[in-house]
């Protein structure tokens, strides 16, 4: 018979997904999917091609795909 599990995701959908509540807040804090963070994944000049992640903004620093926050050139995501 199986059994009932309950546990909580990360509210930003990024995949986080825990059975500690506290867990899960602490970490929506933290989350690159978070737009109060200005993180590269909530940001309008985030993108994908063939070769990984870049930011058209800073189109001449396409070596660093590392995920950023508080961007100076964040722009939001439109909905």
């Amino acid at each position: 018979m199986p059994i009932k599990v309950s546990s909580y995701a990360c509210k930003f959908r990024c995949g986080w997904v825990r059975a500690n509540f506290k867990s899960v807040e602490n970490h929506e804090k933290t989350c690159f999917g978070n737009p109060g963070r200005k993180a590269c994944r909530t940001c309008f000049f985030w993108d994908q091609d063939e070769e990984g992640r870049f930011c058209r903004k800073f189109e001449d620093d396409r070596g660093s795909k590392d995920l950023q926050f508080n961007c100076e050139g964040w722009f939001p995501k439109p909905n």
